[in-house]
């Protein structure tokens, strides 16, 4: 069995994700090929990754919305030239029995490249964010297999038309198998004195900062300098610079007392395990690893700039009580001289459900029976579908009108109130909603060849 799995660049989550799965089912399958590869580098986007990494590092979140606009802006004009890498790339490497996506833009140029009657290559898209949205859209294919780990992304693929098999709702997001194993000593005295090299104490929490592979560097330095001197109770401060090895100079040089001062490392399990809260950005993630190892944890957001697709991160954090969302450092300070409010999120993240998805998706992966009968009802709709009916459906829907206010109000009156709130957000375009429902429910497939139906779809 050969398993493709195609991961991004820009940041860490969605190659962490990736190789989560594939571990977990080499555990299981080791006779089986699996292969990670970098989506983006196969369609010529390494550099738009690199922007975005730059961007993170030097906390200019501000400047987000412009490239996503660029982006929304330019993918249709580029759907073609990616789906001729992705041609490229399957005539190179063979296509294989079963390909997992973990990036957002691409599933539809991925999906149109497979050759229309091959039918035994399965399609599953791994979404990584808590939703999907206009800057970061995941929901693009009638043959994807859409994998969400929430409820507000499971609604949102309902009310787009797609079909309730083929849309698997998961425990949670995707999280290493290595979070749910219990490291030894991890408080042990050679462990945090093998870190603490300034020393630590025994008395005091400690709080674990993380913003993921691209640490801001400017960011990251106050708020560790803030929990080190600001607050009453001493605390210990691992923090963990990732690539940012400026940042990791940058703070040695500080040599402040109770921190540790890390760069990349491949033990975030055991390092959260041996934190008592998590600070970082509203990640998915960061959060869900969190939560998994049971930790409550600190949303950093300053000046409220928040990428579009970290807002349901933020708002099912805060509805859940599982964490605090602060903007600057005044607020931190507060919050950490705050023993009460830590110990009562402590109890909270504690009454989570389990988070199993990692091995939901090993398991959907492995149901080759499932996913065979999946197929066949795709190969059984698409193959019903006319020429003259596709070309009439098409022409239908190369300019989709503007709805009108009275039929944005009565859509809204029959839709399900999450993903009522996500259209107010601007999560999922109104002609947008109503182009692929109509497409899905009528079980056009083959119009997605359509160059009109594309720039209308992305």
């Amino acid at each position: 069995m050969r398993v493709f799995l195609l991961y991004g660049s820009g940041g860490g989550g969605h190659r962490s994700s990736a190789i989560a799965l594939k571990d977990c089912l080499l555990h299981v399958q080791p006779g089986w090929s699996v292969d990670m590869h970098d989506a983006s580098a196969i369609v010529d986007a390494a550099f738009g990754d690199k922007i975005y990494n730059f961007l993170m590092e030097a906390n200019l979140l501000g400047l987000m919305p412009v490239v996503y606009g660029v982006v929304r802006l330019t993918q249709p004009l580029l759907s073609g030239a990616h789906r001729a890498c992705f041609d490229s790339f399957f005539r190179k490497h063979g296509v294989p029995d079963i390909v997992v996506s973990f990036v957002p833009f691409l599933n539809y140029a991925l999906c149109e490249s497979i050759p229309k009657r091959n039918y035994n290559t399965h399609v599953i898209t791994v979404v990584t964010d808590f939703s999907s949205s206009r800057a970061h859209p995941w929901i693009q294919h009638p043959r994807q297999i859409l994998c969400c780990g929430t409820q507000q992304l499971y609604e949102q693929a309902l009310s787009l038309g797609f079909r309730e098999d083929r849309v698997v709702r998961l425990s949670g997001m995707v999280v290493h198998p290595r979070f749910y194993m219990e490291e030894p000593d991890v408080h042990s005295h050679d462990f945090m004195s093998s870190m603490f090299v300034n020393g630590w104490t025994t008395k005091g929490r400690t709080w674990l900062v993380t913003f993921g592979g691209t640490s801001p560097t400017a960011l990251t330095k106050s708020i560790v300098r803030a929990l080190v001197t600001t607050t009453e109770e001493k605390l210990n401060v691992i923090v963990v610079c990732g690539q940012n090895l400026f940042l990791e100079m940058q703070l040695q040089h500080l040599n402040l007392p109770r921190v540790a001062v890390l760069g990349f490392r491949k033990d975030m399990p055991k390092l959260m395990q041996c934190a008592d809260v998590v600070l970082g950005k509203p990640g998915p993630g960061i959060v869900s690893e969190a939560m998994v190892t049971r930790k409550p944890v600190v949303l950093f957001c300053p000046d409220s700039s928040v990428m579009p697709q970290e807002r349901e991160v933020m708002r099912w954090v805060v509805q859940n009580r599982v964490g605090v969302v602060v903007h600057n450092l005044l607020e931190l300070e507060a919050l950490s001289n705050n023993l009460s409010r830590i110990s009562e999120l402590q109890t909270n993240v504690n009454a989570l459900p389990a988070n199993r998805a990692v091995f939901e998706v090993s398991n959907l992966v492995m149901d080759l029976d499932f996913l065979n009968a999946m197929a066949h009802k795709y190969m059984t709709i698409s193959t019903s579908v006319s020429v003259q009916d596709e070309i009439g459906i098409c022409e239908e829907y190369k300019s989709p009108p503007t709805p009108t206010d009275a039929q944005s109000s009565n859509a809204s009156k029959h839709a399900p109130s999450s993903v009522c709130t996500d259209t107010e957000q601007g999560l999922v375009s109104a002609d947008h909603a109503r182009l692929l429902r109509r497409l899905l429910s009528r079980d056009r497939h083959a119009l997605l060849r359509s160059r009109h139906t594309a720039l209308c779809l992305l």
